[in-house]
C-alpha cells in the first residue's frame, strides 16, 4: 500500500466507485451473492488505500501531502456529486432490480432512486467537508 502514489489511490477508489455505479455491474451484484460480497471487498480495498492516504501524516513533505489530500478530495466529491445527479436527475429508472423490489415507506420507484441520488449528493458533500476540515 505504501507504493501507491496519490494520484493512483485517486484513480483506485474514483474507479472503483464508478465501476460498480455501472447498471450491469449493480445489478450483477443485487442478483449474485458472490459478486455482491467482491464489490464490497473492493469497496473496502479502496475506501482503505484512500483514506490512509488522506489522513496519514507521513511520507511526503507537508506541502505537497496538503496539496495532494485537497486534489483528491477535490476530484472525489466530484465524482460522487456527478454520480448522485445522475441519480437524482435520471428520467428512468437506472437499476430495474428496483421496479419489481419491496418498498417499505411506500415510495415508487422514481422517486426512491432520487431521493437516493440526493443522499448521495448532501452525504457527499458533507463527507468531504468535515474531512477538510480535519
Amino acid at each position: 500500500l505504501y507504493a501507491l502514489t496519490p494520484l493512483a489511490v485517486m484513480f483506485i477508489f474514483n474507479g472503483v466507485t464508478v465501476v460498480w455505479q455501472f447498471p450491469v455491474m449493480y445489478e450483477a451484484s443485487l442478483r449474485n451473492e458472490q459478486v455482491h460480497s467482491m464489490m464490497h471487498g473492493t469497496f473496502f480495498f479502496a475506501g482503505l488505500v484512500f483514506w490512509r492516504e488522506l489522513l496519514d501524516p507521513v511520507g511526503r513533505t507537508r506541502l505537497a501531502k496538503v496539496t495532494w489530500s485537497i486534489a483528491i478530495l477535490v476530484f472525489s466529491m466530484l465524482v460522487g456529486k456527478i454520480l448522485g445527479a445522475i441519480l437524482t436527475f435520471a428520467d428512468s429508472v437506472i437499476y430495474p432490480f428496483y421496479s419489481s423490489a419491496d418498498r417499505p415507506w411506500g415510495l415508487d420507484v422514481i422517486t426512491d432512486q432520487e431521493t437516493a441520488g440526493t443522499i448521495m449528493l448532501v452525504g457527499n458533500g458533507v463527507l468531504y467537508v468535515v474531512v477538510s476540515l480535519w
